[in-house]
């Protein structure tokens, strides 16, 4: 039996950066019961790569990916594993706190992260489960 394949389109299309960006890819297909959702970066209210703090940045790439995952009926609480690169791990700490704000006690899934050695900032990419 072979799964069914669908493309998530968020219900802010604002997520949605592959437009501004002139990026081609999608926010997150449905494969089954998975959804993988694509790296992100952080975009402001006119779909412009944002510029700010790790804190800024993690923080509006989280509430982007949870939007995208609730688009696709579900939800951060279901993350399997979130990749983060960040640019400098003597920010790793301030990227962590606002992590936590994201993710319920126990349900933080599986985890990467690593220094982004080009040039830029964090980036980051998850799964998630549907049901």
């Amino acid at each position: 039996m072979a799964l069914q394949r669908d493309v998530i389109a968020p219900k802010d299309p604002a997520v949605d950066m592959s437009p501004n960006l002139n990026l081609p890819l999608s926010p997150a297909i449905r494969a089954g019961e998975f959804i993988f959702v694509s790296g992100m970066v952080a975009i402001d209210a006119t779909g412009e790569r944002m510029h700010g703090t790790v804190a800024a940045e993690t923080r509006e790439i989280l509430a982007a990916m949870a939007q995208v995952l609730e688009s696709a009926g579900s939800s951060l609480a279901k993350a399997v594993k979130v990749n983060v690169l960040i640019y400098s791990m003597l920010e790793y700490n301030n990227m962590n706190e606002v992590y936590r704000e994201f993710f319920p006690a126990g349900a933080h899934g599986l985890r990467r992260q690593a220094q982004r050695r080009q040039q830029g900032r964090d980036r980051m990419r998850g799964a998630g489960l549907k049901q």
